[in-house]
Formats: C-alpha cells, structure tokens, sequence
C-alpha cells in the first residue's frame, strides 16, 4: 500500500469530524432549545450530508494545490483551528448577517457549501503534507474539480428541497393536532434552510376548513407570539368552579406541550359535551394513546350527529374528528384506515368536502399514488380556490418528480 493513503485518509477524517463539532458546538442556546443547529444548516443531517457532499471537492483542492506549497503541517493545523475558532464565534450571528433566510434555498446551499470547504480543507492540505510518495501524484484535471463543485452544492441543494416538503407536511399536521411547540420548532427550521412554501393550516381559532397559507417567516411570529399568550395565561390562578375556564386552561397546555397538565384538569369534566371530547383525544393523541383517541374522536362524531350539519361550528369540530382520527391511523401505520377516514368525511360533511380532497391528495401523494393524488388535489382547487396556494407546488412536484409528469397538465 502507497505510504500515502493513511496521512489522506486522517486528513479527511479529520476534515469531517472537525467542522462537524464546530458547527455543532456554534449552536447558540435558543436554537438548542429548538432542536435546530447553527442557522443555515438547521438540522444535523443537513449539516451532514454538507460535509459528505464536499469532501471530494476539499480533496481535490489540497491535492491540486498541495504539492505546489511548502510541508507546513502545524501552519495547516493553525489554519484549520483559526477557521473553526472564527466559526465558533460568529456562526450564530452569519444566517442573519446575510439575510439568508430570504435568500432562498439556493443561496442558503450555496453559502453552507462554501462554510463546509472552507472548514475542510485546512485539514485535507494536512493530510496531503504528511502523505509521502515516492513520485508526486498528478494533480487533479479541472473538469474533476469543477465536476465535485457541483455535487457540492447540487446534493444537499437536492436533499434541502426534499427536507422542506417532509418537514411542510409535518408542520401542518401538527398545526392541525394542536401541537404548537412542535410546529414552532419545524417552521424555525424550514426559515434557516431559506424556504419559501407557504404553510397551510388553521392556527387556534380559526376555521378549520378556510385555509390561510402562509409563507415560514410569518407563521413562525404568529406561532411565537402565541405561544407567549398561552405561556402567560396557564401561570395565571384558575377560577373555581368553572368549567368553561379549565376546558380552556387544559386547551392552553395541551397546545404546549403539557399534556399530563391538561390530562389531570380534563378528568373531572366527564365526556359528555363535544369540546371535551375532542380534546380528551388530543391530549390522548399527544401522549401516543392511539386507541383512546380515536375512541374519544368517535364519540364527539355521535354527538355531533345530532346537531345542524351545516352550522360552522358542527363542521369545524368534525374535521377536526376526522383529521385526528386520520393522523392516529397514520401513526400506526394503517395507511388503508386513514384513506377510509378521509373518504368517510368527504361523505359525512359536504360543507369540507375541498379540504378532505386536499388531505387525500396529501396522502395519495405520500403513498406513492400520483394520479389519485392529482385527482383530489385539483378537485379542492376546483371546490374551493383557497386552495389553489398550498396544491400548486404539490401538483407540480407530481408532474416533474413522479410518473405525474406524464398525465395532463395542471391548469390554476
């Protein structure tokens, strides 16, 4: 084995674990306690496949110009601990300083790629000076170097679009289970990484069925700024003896995040009014109790079986019975269930019919089923032209990165 090879192989695992620590280590508190890292990777996996994508080009580059430098191997060490110690202390602070979360996907990409060389290569060039050889190898051809450039940014530009579309399809599904932390943190996510997909779903008091799709930036404000109601109104004394205020207080904490709170103050309001049912089966559905909520969906949808089917009231809490009992069928991957939910509710109330074909386009689309996908998608927008936001980047990823692009062309 060339003598080479072991200083090239430290050096690049060097290159690796380095920035990874770095960059983790960057990570102020505020985005800790949003599960996020140094803005604009926003995940850990992100900030991964990063490094993984340009280490080739890191390579190429020590091993273009390497030879050409003098064996300084602590000037690299120096260099590559310069660099880190510089990220460490202005990385928190970079996103914002370049307004990258309005810069687009793109350019937030772009500007990870460059973190990441820059990172890597003092450390690459360390290892090309400890490599020894016989004869020099040849330097790397241009097409070579230009060629790892654009796996650098094309990869995790790629991996960012399809993080944003997971990670968009969460945030509205626990907009629509309540769970406002959780939804908080994903949109603060989907900011760093520079996307600009409108949100759709309806925050606490508004209607289920009217759909506002909001860009990220705007959702994440509205949801910290309730958050920071709910916060302040759960620490202030409960009235005795009233009902209504501790359906409420529970609502509040169960939004939170609090559920065991909210479970101890909804036990002795029994089960027999629609409001408490509904968010005896959040509460259970927050705590993983599948069966227990959908039992508790179920018996809110024979209550409201009795009231007038066209009142707005009655249709947004049976949406929100389907969309729960929909979520928990999906959580337990009963994929066939949760489709029946959603064909049940297009039956059951016609007064949401456009925002229970919106949620089987949804689910068609994550099943594999485009063609079923477009179908309902393009029936809401038809239904209902509020929905023309949210389904347009839906039906167009259906038509350019499915067999979707084979059938008719969407018309808005």
């Amino acid at each position: 084995m060339n003598q080479r090879w072991p200083a090239l192989v430290v050096g690049a695992l060097i290159a690796v674990a380095v920035p990874l620590w770095v960059l983790i280590e960057a990570t102020d508190r505020r985005q800790q306690e949003l599960g996020l890292i140094v803005p604009p990777f926003a995940w850990p996996r992100v900030l991964v496949v990063h490094l993984l994508a340009t280490l080739p080009l890191s390579l190429l580059t020590a091993a273009a110009v390497g030879p050409r430098l003098p064996r300084i191997i602590w000037g690299w060490v120096g260099l590559g601990v310069v660099t880190a110690g510089a990220s460490v202390s202005v990385g928190s602070s970079l996103a914002e300083g370049l307004d990258l979360r309005h810069a687009g996907v793109l350019a937030g990409a772009v500007t990870r790629s460059v973190w990441c060389v820059v990172l890597e290569l003092p450390w690459c060039l360390l290892g090309q000076s400890m490599a020894t050889a016989e004869e020099p190898s040849p330097a790397p051809r241009w097409s070579a170097l230009a060629l790892a450039a654009l796996a650098a940014v094309a990869a995790p530009y790629l991996y960012a679009g399809h993080l944003i579309e997971q990670r968009t399809k969460q945030v509205e599904e626990r907009l629509q289970t309540g769970e406002l932390i959780a939804a908080r943190n994903l949109t603060a996510g989907l900011c760093d990484l520079g996307s600009d997909r409108p949100l759709t779903a309806a925050l606490p008091g508004e209607a289920q069925n009217k759909p506002q799709a909001r860009p990220p930036d705007e959702l994440l404000a509205q949801l910290q700024m309730t958050i920071k109601e709910y916060s302040l109104a759960v620490e202030a004394p409960l009235p005795a003896g009233v009902p209504a205020a501790r359906l409420e207080r529970a609502q509040q904490l169960a939004m939170l995040g609090r559920l065991d709170e909210a479970a101890r103050l909804l036990a002795p309001l029994g089960d027999r009014h629609v409001d408490l049912l509904l968010l005896r089966a959040l509460v259970a559905q927050g705590q993983k109790r599948w069966d227990d909520s959908s039992r508790w969906y179920r018996r809110a949808l024979e209550l409201l079986e009795r009231a007038p089917a066209g009142d707005a009231a009655v249709v947004s809490a049976r949406i929100k019975a389907y969309n729960g009992l929909a979520y928990n069928a999906r959580e337990q991957k009963a994929f066939a269930e949760a489709e029946g939910v959603y064909l049940e509710a297009l039956d059951k109330v016609p007064a949401a019919r456009a925002h229970f074909h919106y949620q089987l386009g949804r689910h068609y689309q994550a099943g594999g089923r485009p063609a079923d996908a477009l179908h309902h998608l393009e029936t809401a927008v038809r239904l209902d032209p509020a929905y023309a936001g949210p389904a347009r980047p839906l039906i167009q990823t259906l038509h350019t990165q499915t067999p979707g692009c084979l059938l008719r062309a969407w018309q808005p």
